[in-house]
């Protein structure tokens, strides 16, 4: 499973308990059109390595 993760504002214990629980990535405001999308095309093709 990846999983993205928003929030406001992305503090250190965040990005540790994502990464730890396996989530891919933080996305933090201000969020753009194209942050999202580089995100989630980053997130595919790491999910479609996966077994």
């Amino acid at each position: 499973m990846t999983a993205l993760v928003y929030a406001r504002v992305a503090t250190f214990q965040l990005w540790s308990g994502v990464l730890e629980s396996g989530g891919y990535d933080v996305i933090v405001e201000p969020l753009t059109d194209e942050k999202l999308r580089q995100a989630l095309l980053r997130a595919g093709e790491v999910s479609s390595r996966m077994p």
